[in-house]
């Protein structure tokens, strides 16, 4: 008799340590993300750690996830994006990117899944229903959904990605391996590409469903080749680099086809013109000031050298204080963006 209790109670204290471990792997990713949480700039722009997917990320991407159009809000800030892509006199890419997109409160996640490719990319907080600062339990957990949700990025490799918004024309619905929302694609992209050609792949086997305005995207890699991928009835078009630069606005430039700088849109008259006086060579620096010379309201603006893994983000314009991030290179470790210029803090 003693020995069948002594069997249940080993029995139950072993279900239990299992069931500890069990809940320890789900949870401490999760929990590591959260508590990784920082201020960069107070009221409108924090950092995250983003350590992969767990069973309890599953679980939040089913309950607040971007599982139909219907979840996801429909932008109502004006179409005032602009993104380019050139070279610095090193030859290193450099691609700047004004997001049209904005809410005043931003997230910069650094991305270290080890099932995925490392990367830092960003994100506006209230395309997770995050309108004020997240500082409830709750919105804390939202954030773990933030890698669902990037407006541009760049990964370890160098490949570099930017979202604008553009016209409405019949997205790419044929069958495909992958149905995604446009922010998904850019995350998949940042997770598994490593250059234009695999993103272009991925691109072509994916299918994307638009909800309230549509998006095309400038991809850029290290070799300094850029592309502009549109959705135009029904295919995947792509709109090569005619020079050493390339500029996008929010119009469809497979549709129009610019030659130079004869195009709809002021913002990319100016951006191709200060590219075509620099014949394509530019630093960070000078990307950031054409951002703010096409700037017309976007809340931020991001300077990625995806060579040397570097982002520059201004908030507002505000080029007095500007914000620096350091991506590691392929398998280093940490891949943690480090953080160069204002001081971090716990919010």
């Amino acid at each position: 008799m003693k020995s069948t209790k002594s069997t249940v109670r080993t029995s139950i204290l072993f279900a239990t340590a299992a069931l500890l471990i069990l809940l320890i792997l789900i949870t401490l990713s999760p929990l590591q993300s959260i508590l990784s949480l920082r201020v960069v700039e107070d009221g409108s722009l924090y950092m995250m750690q983003h350590n992969g997917t767990t069973p309890l990320t599953a679980i939040l991407d089913f309950l607040y996830g971007p599982t139909d159009a219907s979840s996801i809000p429909v932008p109502v800030m004006p179409i005032f994006g602009t993104s380019f892509a050139g070279l610095n006199p090193d030859g290193d890419t450099i691609v700047g990117h004004n997001l049209d997109v904005f809410s005043g409160k931003g997230l910069i996640l650094a991305s270290n899944d080890p099932a995925h490719y490392a990367s830092i990319s960003i994100v506006d907080l209230e395309s997770l229903g995050i309108e004020g600062e997240p500082d409830t339990f709750f919105e804390r957990l939202q954030l773990l959904q933030a890698t669902n949700f990037p407006q541009g990025g760049m990964n370890e490799h160098g490949l570099t990605v930017a979202a604008l918004t553009a016209p409405c024309r019949l997205a790419h619905q044929t069958e495909s391996i992958h149905t995604l929302f446009p922010s998904e694609l850019v995350r998949h992209l940042l997770n598994n590409a490593a250059d234009v050609d695999e993103a272009l792949r991925i691109a072509e086997e994916s299918t994307i469903r638009f909800n309230g305005m549509c998006t095309h995207f400038l991809f850029a890699d290290t070799t300094g080749r850029s592309v502009i991928v549109e959705y135009i009835d029904g295919d995947v078009v792509v709109t090569e680099s005619r020079e050493t630069w390339q500029v996008t606005t929010n119009f469809l430039v497979a549709e129009w086809q610019p030659v130079g700088a004869d195009a709809p849109c002021w913002r990319y008259i100016r951006a191709f013109e200060h590219l075509q006086a620099l014949n394509g060579e530019l630093s960070s620096a000078e990307a950031m000031t054409i951002l703010e010379d096409v700037d017309a309201g976007s809340g931020w603006s991001a300077v990625y050298n995806p060579t040397r893994g570097e982002l520059l983000l201004a908030l507002g314009m505000d080029l007095e204080h500007l914000h620096a991030f350091q991506l590691g290179g392929p398998r280093q470790s940490p891949h943690t963006p480090r953080y160069r210029i204002a001081q971090l803090r716990q919010p």
